[in-house]
């Protein structure tokens, strides 16, 4: 694994209020793309909320 650069996030980020609703609407559109195996769909989820939360405590 390596990181990588949350492009659609940021796209959705840029110019927006530092709110709640655009931070889970940035996490939405940079997981859009998300493919989870089997059994691991439940950290698509994990992974909006981590973002989200991350966020507002950043802000």
């Amino acid at each position: 694994a390596r990181p990588w650069r949350a492009r659609r996030a940021e796209a959705a980020l840029r110019g927006a209020p530092a709110t709640e609703d655009e931070f889970a609407r940035a996490a939405d559109a940079e997981l859009s793309r998300a493919e989870p195996l089997r059994d691991n769909r439940y950290k698509v989820a994990l992974a909006r909320n981590l973002v989200v939360r991350t966020l507002g405590e950043l802000s």
